[in-house]
């Protein structure tokens, strides 16, 4: 029986998973699924009342118990298996200005090695350029594993050309540490997204401050523990719990990142975009938009997304014409000529 092709992103979100949290591949079906310590240690305890657990929780455990006897699950590789450090290493010694390239092999040396690194790649303005050479590094090592245990693979940056998966990112003319071809959403990790989601800041903003711990763990972390209870099912009292926030804060940290999906998870730059504007709508209405400084308060929100849409624009290498009808969403409505998207003007000639 032929294995199936397993997507790429999900083996290399496995490795940027919290440490209590662990990923499978099934080798039937090619999909991944994801277990906790605490489902774990349920499972394997040899005195499990299973009817002790709420409903919602019983699956989980009954699965993760047959993961040890089936031969049906192989353990995805995680941070630890990566070995970052060394990518670290390679990424200094592609810089070709000596002086950068000094500093950085520099600022990895000894214990702290990671936070100053990426103070000093935030400092000399070539975070982008870490980022996108972090990012082919992962993917090139889940493509090695995934060949080395006979499975093929579908999506990720590799297939867009064979020239593009093994080129060095360089930055743009005139856009110093802005490096090309980066894929839409991949200079941050999806983990990011969501906090500067949740917590409301926007793209270009959140990516400047990487080096900050508030910003490189505890907020992702934040975002990972309600995806983590979302996925589970947990009760608003576990979530409470385990954020250190009562239950009506935790009811609004769900609500938020349940808005968050609607924009990290689009289909598109153009829909990030639409789902967005639409959030701040529907908020200055909430909260009245009744006089001249809630509107302007409102417009301020909308030019925030803006921001966020060129950033994603620029991330992918794309112009805003190509998602014109998208952001339109008037089919049946006539314009003047020169607002159709690119490709529908290729269509055309």
């Amino acid at each position: 029986m032929n294995k199936p092709k397993v997507k790429l992103e999900e083996v290399v979100e496995a490795l940027d998973l919290p440490e209590e949290t662990h990923a499978y591949l099934n080798k039937v079906t090619g999909e991944v699924s994801w277990s906790t310590d605490d489902v774990l240690s349920a499972a394997q305890d040899e005195d499990l009342v299973i009817e002790d657990y709420p409903e919602w929780e019983r699956d989980l455990i009954l699965e993760a118990k047959s993961l040890p006897d089936s031969d049906d699950f192989l353990g995805l590789p995680d941070k630890f298996d990566f070995h970052e450090y060394r990518v670290m290493e390679r990424f200094c010694q592609s810089i070709e200005d000596e002086e950068i390239r000094d500093e950085l092999l520099g600022a990895i040396r000894g214990s702290g090695a990671f936070r100053r690194f990426k103070n000093q790649v935030n400092r000399r303005g070539i975070a982008d350029q870490w980022y996108e050479f972090r990012g082919r590094a992962m993917e090139d090592f889940a493509i090695e594993w995934l060949e080395a245990n006979g499975f093929e693979w579908q999506g990720g940056r590799h297939q867009v050309t064979a020239s593009q998966s093994t080129e060095t990112p360089t930055a743009e003319p005139g856009r110093p540490g802005v490096a090309r071809r980066i894929p839409v959403m991949q200079q941050m990790n999806r983990l990011q997204l969501l906090a500067a989601e949740i917590f409301r800041y926007s793209f270009a903003n959140y990516a400047a401050h990487f080096g900050n711990r508030r910003f490189d763990t505890l907020m992702p972390d934040t975002a990972a523990m309600l995806e983590r209870a979302v996925k589970e099912r947990w009760p608003i009292e576990k979530l409470a719990k385990k954020l250190k926030v009562n239950r009506e804060e935790a009811e609004h940290f769900l609500e938020d990142y349940h808005r968050a999906l609607q924009v990290v998870d689009a289909e598109n730059p153009a829909e990030a975009f639409r789902n967005g504007v639409r959030q701040s709508i529907q908020f200055a209405v909430e909260n009245g938009l009744s006089d001249d400084e809630a509107v302007e308060k409102l417009v301020t929100q909308i030019c925030y997304r803006a921001a966020d849409l060129a950033y994603l624009l620029n991330l992918e290498g794309s112009e805003l014409s190509r998602y014109s009808s998208r952001l339109r969403r008037e089919p049946d409505v006539e314009y003047d000529a020169g607002s159709f998207d690119e490709e529908e003007r290729d269509d055309d000639d």
